[in-house]
């Protein structure tokens, strides 16, 4: 069986109109949700889901959504600050705005 990429965005406590949101890639969604839920005290919740054939791609979409929504981190000043790791203080649709255009693009390739 060919292994799937889930590009994935979660939040706390179905904060989905204020943020933040956790932008991350797994094989397998549901154990790398119950994982991070043993760490945080607030229900995670999935805001969405996309899911790749390749690799390569998945984690693409990842860093363009981080690149975008905390670009302070890449040496850019933004108005969207880092939480920790891949949390960002933003909501899961600015998140997944952010990917759209490269799911997009990959979507036309037929990927």
């Amino acid at each position: 069986m060919k292994k799937l990429f889930h590009v994935y965005c979660l939040t706390e406590d179905k904060a989905l109109v204020e943020g933040p949101c956790k932008v991350g890639v797994a094989t397998n969604l549901s154990k790398r949700l119950s994982s991070l839920q043993g760490g945080n005290w607030r229900q995670l919740y999935i805001a969405w889901c996309e899911i790749l054939p390749v690799r390569y791609d998945a984690l693409n979409v990842e860093q363009v959504v981080l690149m975008r929504l905390r670009p302070s981190v890449y040496g850019n000043p933004g108005s969207v600050r880092r939480l920790k790791s891949e949390w960002l203080d933003a909501t899961p649709q600015q998140a997944h705005l952010a990917a759209t255009p490269l799911l997009e693009a990959l979507r036309e390739e037929g990927i």
